[in-house]
């Protein structure tokens, strides 16, 4: 121990280098007083607080992102999944928690275990639009899972038994017998489960006696157990089937049942089993997880896109062994393997004395500290002498390096004058050939100075206005009558004053007695330090007549059109009055057909009812049947009939969705049967009631059906009605019947909602029928505000559709 003496300028030092390090966390925090605000991390844990697993993942991501520079703020949440499993119960939860965090965001999720990654995605819409996902704890995750989800990566969960088999074996060579405890009773234990039976089991039945338990209780496990050999060894991979209080019991507990039940070491694969009597494994572990998960958040949190980052498919895993489990079947350390870790083993000198040991090898440490210190400031001051001198040796060579330069300056001064004088010359001789490309121009050109004279005018400019280029030489802007008469003349001052080009239209007789029309640009420039005009002219006299004529000719169309359009006005008014004098016709003559056709119906049925015998019975029917398709085809007439002129009313009322089902199945159950269709109906998505006319959705829907029926030799026939819109005027409802039929063409979709069409129109076709269902349909559809339509692949079958509007 140092003496007093020395051990007062050891701790001043001590001090002072304590106090510069706390000065600089000072700086440090009030730097990051006025930095950007934290990140905001939401943790939804599968679980409840306490249960091991879940705890030790939220550690590990605790930790590893206390290690960021960033304080990140972690909110946490429990779904309490395992002993509270109710869907229903799930749902209240994404309430509450759109009520809590209401107007809070979050910059990313972080979902431990299935339950919460499933609670995650069922609800991200609602709780967390655009939010980056980390997982972790997911079991037995393929990539498939993510199929449809984007902006997420995460951690696999996934036990490796086939490497804790082999771990328990080499440390047990004398091993004869293998026990392994499996169950079934959630997803997880399941695919383990499976994986061990599929996989793992198989390669040691030969060399082994394999027993597997699977879903046992307690006392079935107690029973095999207790008949060990010492040589068997026990791996728990599943739960019992036994239940506490009101809830499955929990791993801690079945850890602890099963290693008090076993003679032998009893080998796991995670590790919240550790201290419970199980002797270990190659196991997962949660804080592993949660780190893992934790530094893929940390990249996301530094602007990487989750959906780049690959999942980690590799579960993190350790050799962890419990020790007072090795003490108790005498299993040496020595055979263990490399690097494994040991829990619950006797303090070392270590933990016993760790304060008073760091507090020593922090004073060593300090002053070693000090000392480098002034061993560096020593060999600092060497080195400043040493580059002094260097300096001034730069400073000498500098000095010889300036005068070659101002040499090499005299002789680029030189050379750049000759380059110079050989620029002016190509500048001269460029002037000339520009000249001459503009007197060469189709394009009239002349330029003028700012005082008047012209100083160049090509062959097309003289040309244009009917002079030649020596008497437009001789000219003067400020002197030319035209240009005051068209405004070029004040053009040509205002380009002048404000350095900007102008332009306009002309149509003049010029001073040489032609006359154009033209469009005139004129643009000041700059040449020889003077300011002059350059004038450019677009004749557009052959233009100006061409478009005259065509004015002229768009006239006689205009009267011609007039002309047309009102023969066709008669014409269309004449074919509507036709339209609707057929319409009541029809409708007129269906009704007359009706009071004789109702008469043939209640007569047949009355004979058919009333006659003994079976022949004149059948054709009875076949008359009844014939009478009754004869008394549909008037029915659809009339209807086409009452819709084409307008007199079918729409009558609105409440009714119940179920009630239409039940009209449906009433009208076309017959169909069904005879053809032995699957017939399912879906409807559970509408209001239970509804506003509009059942009447006529009905009859639409009964068409639909029938006509599925009608084209379906084998399969299914399905009707179903979603909401596709709600809004002020009322829901936008889309009914759809779908069956396994012989479909429609394409060419075929549009044509088939015509008057009188069918996708067969041969006489010689299968199916019968007047082509008024769909066309009806249609009409109806668009009277209730909706629309209809057909979606089909020939062969496979076809989805008819319509929509309506009405009121919940």
């Amino acid at each position: 121990m140092p003496s007093p003496s020395a051990l007062s300028p050891l701790l001043v030092r001590s001090l002072c280098l304590l106090a510069g390090v706390a000065l600089c966390l000072l700086q440090g925090l009030a730097r990051a007083d006025n930095g950007p605000p934290p990140p905001h991390v939401l943790f939804l844990n599968s679980y409840h607080p306490g249960y091991a697993w879940s705890d030790a993942i939220e550690e590990g991501i605790r930790k590893e992102l206390s290690d960021d520079t960033r304080q990140v703020e972690l909110s946490v949440e429990y779904l309490d999944a395992r002993r509270f499993p109710d869907t229903a119960r799930m749902d209240i939860l994404a309430d509450a928690m759109a009520i809590k965090y209401r107007g809070y965001r979050h910059d990313l999720l972080i979902v431990s275990d299935n339950d919460a990654f499933d609670f995650a995605i069922r609800h991200r819409e609602r709780l967390f639009p655009g939010l980056p996902i980390v997982f972790c704890g997911f079991n037995h995750f393929r990539p498939e899972a993510l199929k449809g989800i984007t902006n997420i990566t995460g951690v696999n969960e996934e036990i490796d038994i086939g490497a804790t088999v082999k771990l328990a074996l080499k440390i047990h060579p004398a091993t004869r017998q293998l026990v392994f405890i499996l169950s079934t009773g959630d997803p997880s234990s399941a695919r383990s489960a499976s994986e061990a039976e599929t996989s793992i089991l198989p390669r040691y039945k030969a060399r082994f006696q394999v027993s597997v338990l699977k879903d046992a209780s307690m006392q079935t496990i107690r029973e095999r157990l207790q008949s060990l050999p010492p040589n068997a060894l026990v791996f728990l991979a599943g739960q019992t089937s036994d239940r506490g209080e009101g809830r499955a019991l929990t791993p801690v507990e079945n850890g602890r049942l099963v290693a008090a039940a076993s003679p032998v070491p009893v080998y796991t694969f995670w590790d919240f089993h550790l201290g419970t009597g199980v002797l270990g494994g190659h196991v997962l572990n949660g804080l592993d997880q949660g780190r893992e998960a934790a530094r893929l958040a940390r990249q996301v949190l530094d602007g990487r896109k989750a959906s780049d980052i690959p999942v980690t498919m590799s579960s993190p895993t350790r050799d962890l062994f419990d020790y007072p489990t090795l003490q108790r079947f005498d299993i040496p350390l020595s055979a263990l393997p490399e690097g494994a870790e040991i829990i619950d083993a006797p303090s070392s000198l270590w933990a016993l004395h760790r304060g008073q040991i760091l507090a020593a090898i922090l004073v060593v440490v300090l002053e070693g500290l000090l000392i480098v210190a002034l061993v560096r400031i020593a060999g600092q001051r060497r080195q400043a002498l040493a580059e002094l001198a260097e300096e001034r040796s730069l400073l000498e060579a500098r000095v010889r390096e300036r005068t070659a330069e101002l040499a090499n300056a005299n002789a680029q001064l030189t050379d750049e004058v000759t380059e110079r004088r050989r620029a002016e010359c190509s500048l001269r001789e460029a002037v000339a050939v520009t000249e001459t490309v503009l007197l060469a121009s189709p394009v009239p050109i002349g330029v003028y100075r700012d005082t008047g004279p012209c100083v160049m005018a090509n062959e097309s400019y003289a040309r244009l206005v009917g002079a030649t280029r020596e008497q437009l030489l001789a000219q003067s802007f400020h002197s030319i009558h035209a240009w005051h008469a068209t405004g070029i003349h004040d053009d040509c001052l205002r380009a002048l004053q404000t350095d900007t080009r102008q332009q306009r239209q002309i149509h003049v007789t010029t001073s040489f007695g032609r006359e154009i029309r033209a469009d005139c640009l004129i643009l000041p420039v700059h040449l020889n330090n003077e300011k002059h005009l350059l004038i450019q002219f677009v004749d557009q006299t052959e233009r100006t007549q061409m478009l005259t004529e065509l004015e002229r000719h768009r006239q006689h169309l205009e009267a011609q059109v007039s002309l047309r359009t009102t023969e066709l006005q008669a014409a269309k008014e004449l074919a509507e009055s036709a339209n609707r004098a057929k319409s009541t016709f029809l409708a007129n003559l269906s009704h007359e057909i009706h009071t004789p056709l109702n008469a043939i119906l209640g007569f047949t049925r009355i004979l058919r009812d009333k006659s003994s015998d079976a022949t004149q019975r059948d054709r009875l029917e076949r008359v009844l049947k014939a009478a009754g398709a004869l008394h549909q085809i008037l029915d659809d007439l009339l209807d086409l009939a009452a819709l084409d002129a307008d007199r079918i009313p729409i009558n609105a009322r409440e009714f119940p969705v179920d009630e239409l089902a039940r009209r449906v199945a009433e009208a076309t159950g017959a169909d069904l049967q005879a053809r032995g269709l699957d017939y399912t109906v879906d409807l559970g998505s509408l209001p239970t009631r509804l506003k509009g006319d059942p009447q006529r959705i009905g009859q639409m829907l009964i068409n639909y059906v029938g006509n599925a029926a009608k084209f379906t030799e084998r399969g299914f026939v399905a009707l179903r009605g979603r909401v596709l819109r709600e809004d002020a005027a009322g829901l936008l409802l889309r009914f759809e019947v779908q069956d396994s039929g012989i479909g429609v063409k394409p060419e075929d979709q549009q044509r088939i909602f015509l008057s009188f069409e069918q996708a067969d129109g041969s006489f010689t076709r299968r199916h019968g029928g007047t082509g008024l269902g769909l066309a009806i349909n249609r009409k109806l559809a668009r009277l209730m505000g909706g629309e209809t339509g057909v979606d089909s692949t020939p062969g496979e079958g076809s989805t008819f559709w319509f929509t309506v509007r009405l009121q919940p």
